[in-house]
């Protein structure tokens, strides 16, 4: 049973050290990677100690503890050191002949604290060493420390609650998990970074800046075993002044897994209806991916305008070229046949500085029963030259050569739709393919490896091999013009229009020799490579390997003069058993790399990655070919290959980026072969991509034996960088025969056959042209895969800016683990963004963006963009509201600037609204809006609004008074609009309001006057008399109809009073809303009887009246 059953989930983290390449110093000479157990030489606290890239880490009881050291200046102690007593002591003098003294080292520590942890009282050691540590230093026998144990992971039991904390050791940075049991709390996990310069998040990592490096932490990433198999679960980072803790934002879904996808642009089949294979894929500078393989038959998915959008081959088993071109993106270009009537087979293509695609291999077509191989006019070569009936994989694969075979070159117009030069080269015999049956032939697809490669100036350069001894052109330079064996290796260089042969030459002895790789130097000399049966082959005699024992194989690398006269030098590659030679790179230094199988003891480097005695072997020589500078072998079981190679770069920083695939097609078939001289009737080597370790970080970490295995290691083959496999689950991905590429950022562009048998199983991405095999056979795919890319960019919204202008900063650089604005106006941002940022002043401002990840070559990139912000265009003024009187003109601006822009809207009652200084003459009142726009398209906006009163005569006037107050009344005139006012309300007051009320004195006679105007010459006045009473409520009335005093009359009174009277028992005898003095006591005796009085205006009045019967 497996023990992660018990854990709830798993939560995963690495921390990665970006370094400069300098020399290691390791104080204590402490492998990297191990946990030394404290047994008494460390401070108590200390539970292990371990070695990491430039520094220490220290795992105690409630914290893991980092010191780190400059490593530029360890190196420059380590570099005047007696490590090296033979090194050059001049190099160690400055210019005057003083000694040069090593400065101080530079270090930084900082710790991780576990915040509410169990203080750690139980660990388990895990994977020991097979020796042990003793440290006695000094005197004090206390601070000694023997027998200290020495582990490759380490387990720190119940840090908190059902949960633990596993350490593993690598050698190129540290690796940590929490396993937490079922019921454990994910959320008591608290991480506390103190002493660092500053910590932050970066597109989910967590990134850790001290003053001697950076370091970042990827991702999380958690997972729960369900029925077998790891389960993701969505997981994030969160960081709280600089407390990282962990959060689950879907929660613990066990019925979906999480597949994080950063790296896989695009997958895709091709979505041919016929049977369609996969050989060769390359790429262009911009990105495009370009796929290449055959088509047995009509229904391959042709586009429009392609150059040959009709399958004529004569019958299933003559196939013809298929091509697609992809966009940067994964989306089809163009999509085209290539091929006449009988059989051909691509080996290698590559993109011109056309843009052109320049694709390399063979052809049947020789025009007998039907259409040839299409050559175009004036190549250097337009006739075939036929050879034997063949039959390259064997008599149960149907690939049929009827005619023999001859090489072809041929050039893709940019978009497919033309064929720009097209050439044969080739003799009386088979030229570019081998057969299974030969010894060469010891992987599926070896038969068709060859390589095309284009120089700056677009001469061709092919290497391949070949049976036909008159297929050298005597009339050119070359430097064996002679057939030496049963099979010889083939190389030439042609013109770019591949009008001309420049050279051409045979590489070979007695046997076998055949070309898989070629690479052109600065100078233009040639390198080669592949592989050999030959004993006698040239120039060997100062190279690595002088001799190859009869009966054996091995590889070769040849270095030919740039006109292809002379054989500069050669070398056998290989071990006393099966050896070969698959790809050549070359470095900066012209540093010679070859990737190839071996089944022998290839030699190991010390201190680099790899397994001993694994098939494949990695081999770093020097330019002449004399000296081994690195070598190691990389698989999993020994003396057994697990991987055909299809596609090897060495980068602009050495890195090693290597493609292949493994599995069910490289076992051998299973009908008899046929028993010739020097054949093997068991050639396939077989293998498989089983046990092959993958990175942490892989895209897909488990195999079903045959898919691709992709991987990257570090400059001199120190570690392994990333490894990931890639395939359909239980399909048997494979590649034809010939060459996939990888492009100088580390992009790999990968043919394949894939999902053979009809099946739909091979990952495709979201993008893909089509996600399924329509075929019943195989289809054709194709993925384009990022291993290692650092490019800044950024998008700025807006572009320029007008006047205070605020700019959005969006971050879209691929790769990158930190990252540094410079904002142009002494403004410094550290972290991902998105960044706002406010400019107030004009000025012309240079942003940056500054992506470094010191993992990949150029450890940083910079993306710049100029942000311009101008002055918002001026009129001289402040627009504000203006009054006019009716059927006047009016012009606001004077001031105006021939170079702007002026606009006013609408133009409605106004002269020349697109001039600055319009004319308006607006009947009623009216808003205009204006435009102005200044040479550098910034816009300045106002409105001005434009009054147009309407002057009417007259004063009305209401009467405000209470019942016990003064006199008071309400004024107001009829005129409308934006008008000004002068009132004089007859009793010497003036006042400007528009409607005033005003309490009188007393009442009596009041002239009331006002002026109303629009300005000093559009205004009317008006005048009128005007008479008040003071308010006289009576306590007493006598209706006894003499004419006086008969009813109960309010002096002063006015419209709209509500009176109310009461008799002494406070029964209502009388009630209006309106009186008019009408209350008379009809019908009442002598008493007194209670009133209240309400005014339209104020508050109601209560008190008594007297009636008095006198009649």
């Amino acid at each position: 049973m497996n023990s992660n059953r018990t854990y709830l989930f798993q939560l995963v983290f690495f921390l990665f050290v970006s370094l400069p390449a300098y020399s290691q110093f390791v104080p204590e000479k402490i492998k990297g990677g191990l946990f030394i157990e404290n047994k008494g030489q460390w401070e108590e606290n200390v539970l292990y100690r371990s070695e990491i890239p430039s520094g220490q880490l220290y795992i105690e009881k409630n914290r893991f503890l980092f010191n780190f050291y400059d490593r530029e200046s360890l190196a420059s102690h380590h570099s005047h050191g007696h490590s090296n007593p033979s090194a050059n002591t001049s190099s160690q003098r400055s210019g005057g002949g003083d000694i040069l003294k090593p400065g101080p080292v530079k270090a930084h520590a900082y710790e991780v604290a576990f915040l509410g942890c169990n203080p750690i009282s139980s660990t388990d050691g895990i994977d020991p060493t097979t020796y042990n540590y003793n440290y006695f230093k000094g005197n004090d026998k206390s601070k000694w420390g023997g027998n200290a144990h020495a582990y490759g992971k380490t387990i720190l039991n119940d840090i908190y609650p059902k949960t633990s904390l596993v350490c593993f050791g690598q050698e190129t940075g540290f690796k940590y998990e929490f396993h937490l049991k079922p019921g454990a709390n994910p959320a008591l996990i608290q991480l506390k970074y103190n002493g660092v310069d500053s910590v932050y998040l970066k597109n989910g990592e967590l990134i850790i800046e001290t003053s001697v490096t950076d370091f970042y932490e990827q991702k999380p990433f958690a997972y729960q075993e369900i029925d077998g198999s790891n389960v993701a679960v969505p997981c994030e980072f969160r960081l709280n002044d600089n407390v990282l803790s962990f959060v689950f934002p879907k929660g613990y879904n066990k019925r979906y897994p999480l597949v994080i996808d950063p790296q896989l642009i695009f997958s895709t089949y091709s979505g041919s209806y016929v049977d369609n294979w996969g050989n060769s894929a390359t790429y262009d500078d911009d990105g495009n991916t370009y796929m290449v393989g055959i088509a047995f038959g009509f229904g391959y998915p042709v586009t429009t305008g392609a150059y040959q959008v009709n399958f004529v081959g004569n019958d299933l088993y003559d196939v013809d070229i298929a091509i697609m071109k992809f966009g940067p993106l994964g989306e089809l270009r163009y999509a085209t046949y290539l091929g006449g009537i009988e059989t051909e087979m691509p080996s290698s293509c590559i993109v011109n500085s056309k843009k052109e695609l320049v694709l390399f291999g063979f052809t049947s077509s020789g025009g007998s029963y039907g259409k040839a191989f299409p050559t175009t006019t004036g190549a250097y070569d337009e006739t075939f030259h036929y050879g034997d009936y063949s039959m390259p994989f064997g008599p149960y694969e149907p690939i049929f050569f009827d005619e023999g075979s001859d090489l072809f070159i041929s050039i893709l117009s940019e978009d497919g739709s033309n064929l720009k030069h097209s050439t044969l080269i080739g003799g009386s015999s088979n030229d570019g393919f081998s057969s299974e049956y030969e010894p060469i032939t010891r992987n599926y697809g070896d038969q068709l490896r060859g390589e095309i490669f284009c120089d700056e100036l677009d001469n061709v350069y092919i290497v391949t091999k070949t049976y036909s001894p008159d297929i050298i052109n005597t009339s050119v330079p070359g430097y064996d013009k002679t057939f030496n064996g049963i099979m010889d290796a083939y190389v030439c260089k042609l013109t770019g229009d591949l009008s001309t042969m420049l050279w051409n030459t045979f590489i070979g002895g007695a046997g076998y020799d055949v070309g898989y790789s070629i690479r052109v130097t600065t100078d233009k000399t040639v390198y080669i490579t592949g592989g050999t049966t030959s004993t006698d082959l040239p120039g060997t005699a100062s190279g690595i390997k002088t001799t190859l024992a009869a009966g054996d194989i091995d590889g070769f690398v040849a270095h030919i003069s740039a006109d292809g006269t002379s054989l500069l030098h050669a070398t056998y590659v290989g071990t006393e058993s099966y050896d070969q030679c698959f790809f050549i790179q070359l470095d900066a230094l012209e540093n010679i790399y070859i990737l190839g199988q071996s089944l022998g003891d290839y030699p190991m480097s010390q201190g680099v990655y790899g397994k001993a005695k694994t098939g494949q072997f990695i081999q770093k020589l020097n330019p002449t070919l004399s000296q081994s500078l690195l070598s190691t072998t990389f698989g999993y079981t020994e003396h057994q290959v697990s991987i055909v190679p299809t596609a090897f770069l060495v980068n602009s920083c050495d890195n090693i980026l290597i493609s292949g695939w493994g599995g069910n097609t490289n076992i051998n078939p299973w009908y008899p072969r046929p028993q010739r001289p020097n054949t093997n009737p068991n050639q396939y080597l077989g293998g498989t991509t089983n046990n092959l370790q993958t990175s942490p970080d892989a895209l897909y970490k488990t195999t079903d034996g045959s898919d691709f295995y992709l991987l990257v290691l570090e400059k001199e083959c120190k570690s392994l960088l990333y490894a990931t496999f890639y395939g359909g689950v239980d399909e048997d991905d494979h590649v034809d025969g010939g060459t996939s590429r990888f492009d100088k950022n580390g992009i790999v562009y990968q043919s394949v056959c894939g999902s053979c048998g009809g099946t739909s199983r091979f990952p495709t991405s979201d993008n893909a042209v089509s996600k399924i095999n329509r075929s019943d056979n195989c289809n054709n795919a194709c993925f384009k895969y990022d291993l290692s890319s650092l490019r800044a960019d950024f998008i700025m919204d807006p572009l320029i800016g007008c006047g205070p202008t605020t700019v959005t900063l969006t971050n879209t650089s691929t790769g990158g683990v930190a990252f540094e604005w410079d904002l142009g106006d002494g403004t410094k941002i550290n972290g991902p963004g998105p960044v706002t940022h406010t400019y107030p002043t004009p000025g012309t401002y240079h942003i940056k963006l500054i992506a470094t990840d010191l993992t990949t070559c150029i450890g940083k990139d910079t993306a710049t963009k100029t942000l311009n912000v101008f002055a918002i265009p001026g009129i001289g003024i402040t627009l504000s509201d203006t009054t006019i009187c009716p059927g006047d003109t009016i012009s606001i601006l004077k001031n105006c600037n021939p170079y702007y822009t002026y606009n006013w809207a609408p133009s409605i009652e106004m002269i020349n609204p697109a001039v600055c200084d319009a004319q308006f003459f607006p009947s009623i009142t009216r808003d205009y809006y204006l435009t102005v726009i200044d040479t550098s398209t910034c816009v300045y906006t106002d409105t001005l609004t434009i009054h147009v009163p309407t002057l009417i005569p007259g004063i009305n006037w209401e009467n405000m008074t209470h019942c016990y107050g003064k006199p008071t009344i309400g004024f107001s005139n009829p005129s409308k609009g934006r008008l000004k006012y002068l009132w004089d309300l007859g009793d010497g007051t003036t006042t400007t309001v528009q409607s005033p009320v005003h309490e009188y004195a007393k009442g009596g006679k009041y002239i009331i006057k006002v002026k109303v105007y629009a300005n000093d010459t559009c205004f009317i006045e008006s005048t009128i008399p005007l008479v008040l009473d003071d308010i006289q409520i009576p306590n007493l009335f006598t209706p006894n109809d003499d004419g006086k005093n008969d009813c109960f009359e309010i002096k002063g009174l006015y419209p709209n009073w509500k009176v109310e009277v009461y008799n002494p028992w406070s029964k209502a005898i009388f009630k209006t809303d309106s009186y008019n003095n009408e209350f008379c006591g009809e019908g009442l005796s002598s008493s007194v009887y209670y009133y209240l009085v309400c005014p339209p205006y104020g508050k109601c009045c209560k008190s008594w009246v007297q009636i008095i019967i006198d009649k």
